[in-house]
Parts: structure tokens; sequence; C-alpha cells
């Protein structure tokens, strides 16, 4: 019986792209520089920090497509398998983070009103 470890890849590279990414997508939500200079905050927000989301879609992408076994046709059921994994774990942390938020928000409106 041959026991099959896969090496983990590390792309060093997509790591720092998060880390720069997450500080855009916390500019865009923050405006860090709207109370000093609103051009300088519309430029940072509206138009660098943007590239965060297309990142993050196309770094899952790619992710994703690189775990899958090749040619598609032949190894149709493992792929099958972990895409509907991958949709899996997508709608659950959606539906738990949904969850979350609804309390909370029921919470604030009970103590607001």
């Amino acid at each position: 019986m041959e026991v099959s470890i896969r090496k983990k890849e590390n792309y060093y590279a997509f790591d720092v792209m998060k880390f720069v990414a997450s500080i855009l997508v916390i500019s865009i939500h923050t405006k860090p520089l709207a109370d000093y200079n609103k051009y300088y905050d519309f430029i940072i927000t509206q138009i660098i920090a943007r590239i965060a989301v297309p990142f993050y879609f196309s770094a899952a992408g790619y992710l994703f497509f690189s775990k899958l076994k090749y040619p598609l046709q032949v190894n149709k059921n493992y792929n099958l398998k972990r895409l509907k994994k991958y949709i899996y774990n997508i709608i659950y942390i959606y539906m738990l983070v949904k969850c979350l938020f609804y309390v909370y928000f029921k919470r604030m409106d009970k103590i607001w009103n």
C-alpha cells in the first residue's frame, strides 16, 4: 500500500499581496484620509484600493484550479468532489456570517430603540 503525501506549496507572493489587499479593503471601508484631504482619499479608496476585490477573486480561482487533477475528463469524480466541497465551504461561511450579523443587528436594534 503506497501512501502519497502531497507537499504543501507556499505562495509567498500571494501572502504578501493578500496582506496588501486586506489593508486596501480596510481603507475602502474606513476612508482613512477623508478628514485630511478628500481628493487623496478618493484616489486611494475609489481607484487604487479597488484592485483588492479582483485580486481575491482571481487568486481564489487560481488556487482552486491548481488543486484539480488533469486531464479533467479522466479525474471527473475527484474534481466534482472538490468543487462540491469548495461550494459547500463558501455557502457555510456565508451563512455563518449572515447569522452572526443578524444576531448582532437584532441586538443593536433593541439597544437603540
